[in-house]
């Protein structure tokens, strides 16, 4: 086991900078409702997604780092809404950057759906 994740940090170095994340990422632009601290739900933009996390366009929305927050996604079908908790890790010009924390019923199901 510990072979295999030596390998993927140096594959991960190839390209001049070390990558954290383990699993890998897909652009989409799909739309997340995004309640955190109370506040009323904002509608936000998936921009990058992995199993692990996402980059998240939230416009005017300014949320500080650490904080927790909770995504609603729209699912298809008979999935309804699919809620994932996540830790935002990172503050960007135009958005958020997070780390998944809570999966909930069919989310882990639902996110496979996107990144196939």
């Amino acid at each position: 086991m510990h072979i295999w994740l030596y390998c993927v940090k140096i594959w991960l170095r190839v390209g001049g900078f070390v990558e954290r994340r383990w699993s890998r990422r897909k652009q989409v632009g799909q739309d997340v409702l995004l309640h955190y601290d109370g506040q009323q739900a904002a509608v936000c933009t998936i921009r990058d997604l992995s199993f692990e996390g996402a980059r998240i366009d939230t416009g005017s929305l300014v949320v500080a780092p650490s904080v927790e927050v909770q995504l609603h996604f729209c699912g298809s079908g008979d999935q309804g809404m699919v809620r994932i908790g996540a830790t935002v890790v990172r503050v960007l010009e135009d958005g958020i950057g997070v780390n998944f924390s809570e999966y909930h019923d069919g989310s882990c199901r639902y996110l496979l759906t996107l990144l196939d």
